[in-house]
């Protein structure tokens, strides 16, 4: 009976991780096309992938994150060009796509806090005070916004991410399938298992904190 339930809880974590796999590449594959476009100059369609990379979300996905980062920035840019009508469709996109992968929790909360502070400040045609503006700088590197030509300051975290999660799907299977005798009695290599999964948790944790 135990071996029966741990073989499904590994098929259901196999198939989140398949998610999680997708998701990972089509939000990098999104933010280097944004990227590249910026490169160009085509900057609408710069903007339309980034809103790509924010929607592909998962907790600890440094794409999107950066993602959200460079929309941010491009909406200030045009703020401070004074091109408010184009800065106020920024920032606006950019808080639909993040309200847009909420759920339980809303992600990028201080950009999305920031934005919406923004676009409101600017439809009512009032220019950042000077309080404002260094309240924008104190906060900056609490959000992450710096500038940055790559996501090369993440791969880190990527990585482990990538290695927490094979660890524990390693281990997940390993248990069902290898820590269990014909009887349902735990062997004793179940214990091996059992540290690799817990490795493997751990792993995906530093892996979000670095990200």
């Amino acid at each position: 009976m135990h071996r029966r339930i741990i073989q499904s809880l590994a098929g259901v974590v196999l198939f989140l991780a398949v998610i999680l796999c997708v998701t990972l590449v089509r939000s990098r594959a999104a933010f280097e096309t944004a990227e590249s476009h910026l490169a160009e100059g085509q900057k609408d369609q710069a903007v339309a992938s980034l809103e790509s990379a924010i929607r592909w979300y998962f907790p600890g996905n440094p794409y999107a994150r950066s993602a959200a980062q460079k929309l941010f920035l491009l909406a200030r840019a045009e703020e401070s060009a004074g091109r408010f009508k184009e800065a106020i469709g920024l920032y606006r996109r950019l808080s639909g796509s993040i309200l847009a992968t909420r759920h339980l929790w809303v992600p990028r909360h201080g950009v999305l806090e920031s934005a919406i502070e923004a676009e409101t400040r600017l439809l009512r045609g009032l220019p950042p005070s000077p309080d404002q503006e260094a309240s924008f700088q104190s906060k900056a590197p609490d959000l992450g916004l710096r500038a940055r030509t790559s996501h090369d300051p993440f791969i880190i975290g990527v990585l482990l991410l990538f290695a927490g999660l094979c660890s524990f799907l390693g281990g997940v299977g390993g248990l069902a399938f290898h820590g269990f005798g014909p009887d349902g009695v735990f062997r004793p290599q179940a214990r091996r298992w059992g540290l690799i999964t817990a490795a493997g948790v751990v792993l995906w944790v530093l892996g979000v904190l670095i990200s």
